[in-house]
């Protein structure tokens, strides 16, 4: 078998993929390149089945999601006016809307002002407090 001969100048050369050198037909590994691992793709369908938040997102931008919204939305969860607020939006959840987790920004939103209302009032009283003792402690000190 004769070797594939490209010639340049006046001296042939033997193409570096024939068989007769096979030190070089081993060495060479093409199909590595083409072969790149995707991690948790999914096969993109008709949009006739619903797919999971697990298969939509990649995993790294899953950490970085779930984390955020952890530490974004703990605490309107477990407060207890966040239950009434969600109670009283029960017509609103038939009623379909285009925007995903509308109603639940609007409770997020009537929570938040309900926490300034009584964190305000809290602020209040304790100035309230604070003139009474004062007012006290100048009877005091002029009774003295």
């Amino acid at each position: 078998m004769a070797a594939p001969v490209c010639c340049r100048g006046l001296r042939p050369l033997v193409l570096s993929w024939s068989r007769e050198l096979p030190c070089v037909w081993r060495a060479l590994h093409t199909s590595a390149v083409c072969a790149k691992n995707r991690a948790a793709r999914v096969r993109v369908g008709k949009g006739d089945k619903p797919v999971t938040y697990e298969q939509a997102h990649a995993p790294h931008h899953i950490a970085h999601r779930k984390g955020w919204l952890s530490l974004h939305t703990e605490l309107f969860v477990e407060h207890p006016l966040f239950a009434n607020i969600c109670e009283g939006h029960k017509d609103e959840k038939t009623r379909v809307t285009p925007f995903q987790g509308h109603l639940f920004q609007q409770g997020k939103q009537e929570a938040n002002r309900q926490l300034e209302d009584e964190a305000g009032q809290a602020q209040r009283q304790d100035r309230q407090d604070a003139q009474t003792v004062t007012l006290a402690m100048m009877c005091v000190a002029q009774k003295c």
